[in-house]
C-alpha cells in the first residue's frame, strides 16, 4: 500500500503552485500600479488606461493635433504615459522658449529609442549625448558653415536643373514630388562628397532611394512595435526588417564614398564635409578619447541625410502647393521678382534682403506646414523644477513645434496661410519670435542657414520662370499634411506654365 503522504504530495504542489503563482500576480499588479502612478509633483494629464497608457488618446494619423487638444485641456505643460513610461509635453511658445532656452542645459539630452540603437548606436549628432554630443554637434555646425560658400554654386546648379525638369514638363499635370526630390538628395549628396566626375547620375540616384525607402519605412506600424518590444520584433518580419536592410545598404553606399576620399583627399583644401571630418580623425589619431572615428562619420552623415532632405522636400512642395491655392500671393511673389531681380538674371542668396515678400512666404510656409510637428523628443540631464512642477532627471520631453507655430497667443488666425505676419509698415521683412519651425536652444537643428539657403534659392528659381496652376479637375486641393516621417502634403499635380 503507498502511504498517504505520497498520495498527498500532488495536491501540496499544486497548493504551493497557486500561492506563488498568487504571490508574483500580486507583485506585478503593485509594480504595474506604481509605474503607472504620476510621480509626485508631476504635471497633469489625461487619465491612465491601464497597459495601454494614453495611446488611445492620440491619434496614429495627427498626433500633433491630439497633443494641442491635450493641451487646451491640461494647460501648456502635461504628461502622458507611453509604453509605461511617462514623458511631458511642452506646448506653446513661452513654456518652450523657457525650457530650451532658459534652461537649455537641462533640457539638452536626447532618449535613444530602440530603433535609432540598433541603427546608429549612440553616435553622430541626432541621438548622442554628453562630450560625444558637444564634439559632434560643434564640428558639423562650424564646417557646415565654412563649407556655405563652397555651396551656393551647387544649389544654384540644382535650381537650374530643377527649372529644367519642370519645363520638360511642357504645361502638362504632373506630380512635383520625385523632381524636387532629385534636387534635394543631388544637394545633400554633393554637401556631402563634393563634385567629382565618377559621381554619375546611378550613383546618385541609387543613394536617393535607399535614403527615401528609408524615410518611407520610418513611420510603419512595426517599427513602431519595435520601439515598444524590441527583443520579439527582432525576430519577427515586418517593415522594420526592412529598414535594417535599406540602412545596411545606404550605409555601404556611404563607405565607398569614404574609402574614394580617403585615397583622393588633399588636407590642405578639404573639397566637402566628408574631407573635413577625415582631416579631423587624422587631427585626433594619437587620443584615445577622441570621438571622431569612422563610425562617427557614418553616422553624422546618415543623421544629416535624415535631417536635411525629406524636411526640405516637405517644405518645398508646401511651398508649390500654397502658391496653386493662393494665385493672389503667387502674383505678389512674381510681382516682386521681376521688378527686383527681373526675369533675366539668376537669383542669389543675397537677393532675399530684396525679397521681403517672397521670403515672407517662405517663413509662412515653414510655419503652416509644420513639417517636423513634434519636434525630436529631449530629456533632462538632471531634476528640474519648471512651472511648478518637478521633473526628474531623464524624463523624456517632447517639445511640440505645432504648439508653438500655431500658439493663439502670438499668431492671430494661426491656421491661415498670411505671408503679412513678417512684414513691418514699411515693407520690410521682420523676424517674429515664435516662428521656429527649426527648434530652439541646444539641440536646435544644425543645417538650418543651409536648409534656409536652399529653400530660398529653389524657390525663387522656380517662381521666377513659372506660374503655378491646379491641374484640371483636381480642385479643391487637399491642405491637410499626411503625418509620417514628416508632415507633408498629400500627393497633388500642378501645370508649370513659362512665365512670358
Amino acid at each position: 500500500m503507498i502511504p498517504q503522504v505520497f498520495l498527498s504530495f500532488p495536491s501540496v504542489l499544486l497548493a504551493w503552485l497557486s500561492i506563488w503563482i498568487t504571490v508574483v500576480f500580486f507583485l506585478c499588479l503593485m509594480l504595474y500600479l506604481v509605474r503607472s502612478r504620476r510621480p509626485l509633483s508631476f504635471p497633469p494629464g489625461p487619465i491612465n488606461l491601464g497597459f495601454l497608457g494614453n495611446f488611445l488618446q492620440l491619434s496614429p494619423s495627427a498626433p500633433h493635433r491630439s497633443l494641442m487638444q491635450l493641451g487646451k485641456k491640461y494647460g501648456n505643460i502635461f504628461s502622458l504615459n507611453l509604453g509605461g513610461e511617462f514623458l511631458v509635453v511642452l506646448d506653446g511658445y513661452s513654456i518652450i522658449r523657457e525650457a530650451l532656452v532658459h534652461h537649455g542645459e537641462v533640457f539638452s539630452a536626447r532618449p535613444i529609442s530602440p530603433l535609432f540603437l540598433q541603427l546608429n548606436g549612440s553616435h553622430g549628432i541626432t541621438f548622442s549625448n554628453g562630450n560625444e554630443w558637444r564634439e559632434q554637434h560643434h564640428f558639423a555646425v562650424s564646417h557646415l558653415r565654412n563649407l556655405l560658400a563652397q555651396v551656393k554654386p551647387w544649389l544654384v546648379s540644382e535650381a537650374r536643373r530643377l527649372n529644367g525638369r519642370f519645363a520638360e514638363h511642357h504645361g502638362k499635370p504632373f506630380d512635383p514630388s520625385l523632381d524636387i526630390s532629385w534636387s534635394v538628395y543631388s544637394a545633400m549628396y554633393k554637401v556631402l562628397f563634393s563634385h567629382h566626375p565618377d559621381h554619375s547620375e546611378a550613383a546618385i540616384r541609387e543613394f536617393m532611394q535607399c535614403s527615401m525607402n528609408i524615410m518611407s519605412v520610418l513611420p510603419s506600424v512595426s517599427v513602431k512595435l519595435y520601439n515598444l518590444i524590441p527583443m520579439v520584433m527582432k525576430f519577427m518580419p515586418g517593415a522594420h526588417q526592412r529598414l535594417f536592410a535599406e540602412w545596411d545598404q545606404l550605409v555601404e553606399i556611404l563607405l565607398v564614398q569614404v574609402k574614394h576620399h580617403q585615397m583622393s583627399r588633399n588636407p590642405e583644401t578639404p573639397r566637402d564635409f566628408t574631407d573635413c571630418y577625415l582631416n579631423k580623425i587624422e587631427k585626433k589619431s594619437g587620443d584615445e578619447n577622441s570621438t571622431f572615428t569612422l563610425n562617427n562619420l557614418v553616422a553624422c552623415t546618415t543623421d544629416l541625410i535624415m535631417g536635411g532632405t525629406e524636411t526640405i522636400v516637405s517644405v518645398l512642395r508646401w511651398l508649390l502647393l500654397y502658391m496653386t491655392v493662393y494665385p493672389s500671393i503667387q502674383e505678389k511673389v512674381h510681382h516682386e521678382i521681376d521688378v527686383m531681380i527681373g526675369q533675366h538674371k539668376e537669383p542669389s542668396w543675397m537677393d532675399r534682403v530684396k525679397l521681403p515678400y517672397t521670403n515672407a512666404v517662405i517663413h509662412e510656409a515653414l510655419r503652416l506646414g509644420n513639417v517636423i510637428p513634434l519636434n525630436i523628443p529631449r530629456q533632462t540631464t538632471k531634476d528640474v523644477q519648471l512651472r511648478g512642477y518637478r521633473i526628474p532627471k531623464g524624463t523624456t520631453v517632447i517639445p511640440s513645434l505645432t504648439g508653438v507655430l500655431f500658439d493663439g497667443k502670438h499668431w492671430k488666425s494661426p491656421n491661415s496661410f498670411n505671408p503679412n505676419r513678417y512684414l513691418a509698415e514699411n515693407g520690410q521683412f521682420h523676424q517674429v519670435d515664435a516662428h521656429l519651425p527649426f527648434s530652439t536652444g541646444h539641440r536646435m537643428c544644425i543645417g538650418v542657414n543651409l536648409a534656409q539657403m536652399e529653400t530660398f534659392l529653389f524657390f525663387t528659381f522656380l517662381m521666377q520662370r513659372f506660374q503655378f496652376t491646379a491641374a484640371a479637375g483636381d480642385l479643391p486641393m487637399n491642405l491637410d499634411g499626411v503625418y509620417g516621417a514628416t508632415l507633408a502634403p498629400h500627393p497633388y499635380r500642378i501645370c508649370a506654365y513659362l512665365r512670358k
